[in-house]
């Protein structure tokens, strides 16, 4: 029956496994590895040990979580402080009683698991998952313009609040902060911050080529800098020269460097 259950699942979501990305949150070592290796068959598998620090901001870009052990209930609160990251919650041999159940689902539990032959009751689990979320990867990449769309509202962004963040990204584009690493990440290789940041850097280098009217703490501010002084520290980090130096050149931002379109 399992062998049985394992093919239909293999034949179900072939497709939808290809670029999931799944994050096995817990304290115990062996278990999360042994899981994993299951899950790696099929899906891109990560762990997060809680006995060690981590940093949350990286949990973005999975598309289901997975906790693993009755210690790993303690994680929600701090799953819970990421705002509206709307990543799909599994709980794996939590072994709860009911009130502790009641309480997972009101943080975002919204499947319950345990051990089974070959994880199968695990992987039907994410499946089911990333069918109710909407997830696969065939349907996440049908936006075949999301460069262009993401550049177009980078640069209204600009125009009209040049200091926006990811956040601000995130609620013009209506797309989850997951949904958004996820997709820019694959298209761009680039986190959505340093490509905020790239996009900023840039849009100050085709000012200072072209707008001569405007001096150098006006072109900083017009790009979302909080200063002349900070432009000038990050474009010498990425390009080498200070925006002095370059407007000094007297070179278009084309030619000193490759413009993301």
């Amino acid at each position: 029956m399992d062998s049985l259950n394992n093919k239909e699942v293999s034949a179900d979501s072939q497709l939808s496994r290809a670029k999931c990305w799944i994050l096995l949150i817990g304290s115990n070592q062996l278990v999360l590895e042994k899981v994993k290796e299951f899950l790696s068959k099929n899906y891109e598998a990560d762990v997060l040990d809680l006995t060690f620090p981590d940093n949350l901001r990286e949990i973005l870009k999975y598309d289901v979580l997975v906790l693993v052990g009755r210690i790993a209930l303690s994680y929600l609160a701090k799953a819970e402080s990421i705002v509206d990251c709307q990543i799909p919650i599994i709980g794996y041999e939590l072994k709860t009683n009911t009130d502790e159940r009641l309480r997972a689902r009101l943080h975002g539990v919204i499947s319950f698991v345990e051990s089974s032959f070959e994880e199968v009751e695990l992987v039907l689990a994410i499946e089911t998952v990333i069918q109710l979320v909407n997830l696969r990867p065939l349907q996440r990449e049908k936006g075949a313009n999301f460069k262009k769309e993401l550049l177009a509202a980078i640069k209204h962004l600009l125009e009209v609040q040049p200091s926006f963040n990811v956040e601000e990204l995130c609620r013009y584009m209506k797309l989850s902060h997951s949904t958004l690493y996820r997709k820019v990440q694959e298209t761009f290789e680039k986190s959505p911050s340093r490509l905020i940041a790239f996009c900023k850097l840039q849009q100050a280098g085709i000012m200072l080529a072209e707008r001569d009217e405007l001096n150098i703490t006006e072109i900083a501010y017009a790009c979302g800098f909080s200063s002349s002084t900070y432009l000038a520290r990050q474009f010498k980090k990425v390009h080498g020269i200070t925006p002095k130096q370059f407007r000094k050149a007297g070179l278009s931002y084309t030619q000193f460097v490759r413009v993301i379109e």
